[in-house]
């Protein structure tokens, strides 16, 4: 069962629906088909939004299961510390062309913050700068604006137009890109070993939203018809809308399906990313832990026809 902090906040989240609905406390009891008193305690704090009203109420009236899940504070001091041991244990290594590429570590993210930071250190180690080496292997771009520290000796790629570009990044340097542009980043081996002491060369990299995510894809993809199709959710389906929803968040995490599978212990993972099915309301919270992002950022709208 919710805190009573949260009863009351999903409390005052409910009577100002009914509100905005035109529904007085009896009105929407009626509607709901429960006692005027379920609907009382529930507004007073005293009683949660069980699944069975939740299911009647997205019956009943014009509103989203997500419109009534409350908003939970992760930083209520103001801060968030992650330490060194609890982001190393996070490290993860993917690879690319068949070999070990970059290491993910996660840092201090709060789900309040439109900011999702990532430690990266390049395993990739090049001779030289030449932006077109058959070493490194490029990305397509991502839907995400992207703010990047550099440690050590760096290269970043870039495509600027169709002409494949490459900065010589040292310790101190920065760069933005913004999302869709082709990028990947190296060690340069040479700089590493005569100036960091052989050190692989890291990035620390600040992504966040482009304008079209949150709320606003939510409402253009319940359109339907083919307006989503420019803005990455499938709303064919409230089961394609809820795995577009999941692979995106994944996709920011630069997480695979087999960790999230295992960070969050839902084991049909794979089914739901693959909008099979639509997760349960557990699965959801599950799934928003191991992805530090909020439970409604994972449940599709009413879709219209």
């Amino acid at each position: 069962m919710p805190e009573s902090s949260d009863l009351k906040r999903q409390g005052a989240t409910f009577l100002s629906i009914i509100n905005d609905l035109k529904r007085n406390r009896a009105a929407a009891a009626a509607d709901l088909g429960v006692p005027l008193e379920t609907v009382e305690k529930i507004i007073a704090g005293e009683a949660p939004l069980t699944e069975e009203i939740l299911a009647r109420a997205t019956k009943a009236w014009p509103v989203n299961r997500r419109d009534f899940m409350i908003v939970s504070d992760d930083a209520p001091e103001g801060a968030l510390v992650m330490r060194a041991a609890d982001s190393e244990k996070s490290s993860r290594v993917f690879q690319r062309g068949g070999s070990d590429y970059y290491e993910y570590r996660d840092t201090a993210m709060s789900r309040v913050s439109p900011f999702r930071p990532e430690w990266i250190l390049e395993l990739r180690e090049v001779d030289g700068d030449d932006p077109s080496s058959p070493e490194v292997q490029w990305n397509n771009g991502h839907f995400m604006h992207q703010f990047t520290m550099f440690v050590g000796a760096v290269n970043f790629y870039y495509l600027e137009g169709t002409e494949r570009r490459v900065m010589k990044a040292e310790t101190g340097d920065s760069m933005y890109i913004t999302p869709f542009v082709p990028h990947t980043f190296a060690t340069r081996k040479k700089d590493a070993d005569a100036r960091y002491g052989g050190r692989k060369g890291l990035i620390l990299a600040l992504t966040y939203g482009n304008k079209l995510s949150g709320d606003v894809q939510h409402e253009l993809s319940a359109l339907g018809g083919s307006l989503p199709s420019g803005y990455m959710l499938d709303a064919s389906s409230r089961e394609a809308y809820a795995a577009s929803l999941l692979r995106q968040q994944l996709e920011a995490m630069t997480m695979t399906p087999q960790t999230l599978a295992e960070l969050s212990g839902v084991k049909d993972a794979p089914a739901l990313l693959a909008g099979k099915r639509l997760p349960t309301q557990d699965e959801y919270e599950a799934l928003a832990d191991a992805l530090d992002v909020h439970s409604r950022d994972l449940m599709p709208p009413t879709i219209s026809t």
